[in-house]
């Protein structure tokens, strides 16, 4: 007989404006990260990309809730949907 074992994650799923982030305009690509960090402190980061050099630069940052480790927009493009391990 052979012995499973399961891993129980439990996850809240965030919805946050991009509001609080810099706007999105058709010109510009942004780069969204979300970190493992606590749930007061700054952790979902904002990064815009030059096309011509492929560099980042860091534009603001929000309280993302606990360690948003997975980040999505919505179709609008106005929301990041944010999963939060605990």
């Amino acid at each position: 007989m052979q012995k499973s074992s399961s891993l129980l994650l439990i996850v809240t799923v965030l919805a946050l404006s991009i509001s609080s982030l810099n706007s999105l305009t058709a010109d510009q690509e942004f780069l969204y990260i979300g970190t493992y960090a606590s749930a007061d402190s700054q952790s979902i980061y904002q990064y815009q990309l030059d096309a011509n050099s492929g560099a980042f630069t860091p534009l603001s940052s929000i309280k993302g809730g606990l360690n948003p480790s997975y980040l999505t927009l919505d179709r609008t493009k106005r929301f990041i949907y944010a999963v939060s391990e605990d």
